[in-house]
């Protein structure tokens, strides 16, 4: 899973981002520990790729967890989810964008994390577009 929203995005995520777009070449993966596959990915896309281990060892997924992939001109973000989705079994992994890192831990992990953005709007109530003075009135009520 993919969460890479927000108005403002540093230029760390922008290139992490860019790389999970990138297509790789034939993807084969038979019955290689977790901790090689992402290992691989990382080798072949120049990727950052942070594991959060210990929320994956207490939901029963190790470095040693065997995954079996094969996918042909794949984008990295398709692989990757592939290749969570077999090691996490019936766990959700997923993954995030933070400083420019692919973070992966559990979608219960992902979802915990709280991120407060801030926007400044005020542009947008000096015309909202109604036409006239009466109606923009009672919009800024």
């Amino acid at each position: 899973m993919n969460r890479l929203t927000g108005a403002c995005v540093a230029q760390d995520d922008l290139i992490a981002a860019a790389q999970l777009t990138k297509q790789l070449p034939d993807v084969v993966f038979k019955d290689i520990p977790l901790s090689d596959a992402l290992d691989f990915l990382h080798a072949v896309t120049g990727a950052n790729i942070l594991v959060n281990w210990k929320a994956l060892e207490a939901v029963k997924v190790s470095k040693s967890t065997k995954v079996s992939v094969r996918l042909h001109q794949a984008a990295l973000s398709t692989v990757l989810e592939a290749v969570l989705a077999q090691a996490g079994g019936p766990v959700k992994l997923g993954y995030t964008i933070s400083d420019g890192d692919l973070l992966i831990d559990t979608e219960d992990d992902l979802r915990s994390q709280t991120v407060i953005k801030v926007y400044d709007v005020r542009d947008l109530m000096k015309n909202p577009g109604f036409g006239d003075a009466a109606a923009e009135a009672r919009f800024m009520d």
